[in-house]
């Protein structure tokens, strides 16, 4: 593939996933909302480490696990 079309497949990516994008910022909300009203307690390293990747990282490029 040339340069550009690799760089419209990958635009073309994120854009398609700004639905699952917004799904895990509510879902990232939520669990924090539960950590201050007590419901649950303080998030361990790695939640803290996967709840920044699920932020930070477009599900289109993130490792399949």
């Amino acid at each position: 593939m040339t340069r550009k079309l690799k760089r419209l497949a990958a635009r073309l990516r994120v854009y398609l996933s700004k639905h699952d994008d917004l799904k895990d910022r509510v879902f990232v909300e939520r669990k924090l909302f539960e950590v201050y009203e007590g419901k649950r307690g303080l998030p361990s390293k790695e939640e803290c480490r996967d709840w920044a990747i699920r932020l930070g990282v477009p599900k289109a490029y993130r490792d399949k696990r």
